[in-house]
């Protein structure tokens, strides 16, 4: 995962960053693997940004 690129990207942490953590140690604090992380593009159309996240949170959680 790149923070440098100007996209929104979701990413799990469980599976990317965090991974070097044992997996106990990052129930214990709160970070499952079913967090995710979200960096917002830089975009001046605010709203198209909103419902792309919106749709993309109903995909991995249709009761959102």
């Amino acid at each position: 995962m790149s923070l440098g690129s100007c996209k929104t990207l979701f990413n799990s942490q469980g599976n990317s960053t965090l991974s070097d953590i044992p997996k106990d140690e990052r129930i214990k604090t709160g970070l499952t693997d079913s967090l995710v992380r979200i960096s917002i593009e830089l975009d001046d159309d605010v709203d198209r940004t909103y419902r792309k996240i919106k749709k993309c949170l109903k995909e991995i959680r249709p009761q959102a």
